[in-house]
């Protein structure tokens, strides 16, 4: 239960399009709070995000009861 990598760097202004594979037996789940961004992610689904985020540091996580407490979060850097 982890993010592989637990940080990304994007730059702010454009749009990013980001590949969620979901390797794991279990569903998972990318979320981002303050963007408004929450995807399900099937065990053995790839899905996609677009991103488009003001400069500034922004936390990442899954929302399956139990992931983000086990360690499954991770931070987005917009610069």
């Amino acid at each position: 239960i982890f993010f592989d990598p637990k940080e990304i760097t994007i730059p702010a202004g454009p749009d990013v399009t980001v590949s969620l594979p979901n390797e794991g037996v279990t569903l998972h789940n990318f979320a981002i709070d303050a963007l408004d961004i929450s995807v399900d992610i099937q065990p053995g689904a790839t899905e996609e995000v677009v991103i488009n985020a003001p400069a500034g540091t922004y936390e990442y996580y899954c929302n399956v009861p139990g992931h983000k407490a086990a360690g499954m979060v991770g931070q987005l850097i917009v610069q």
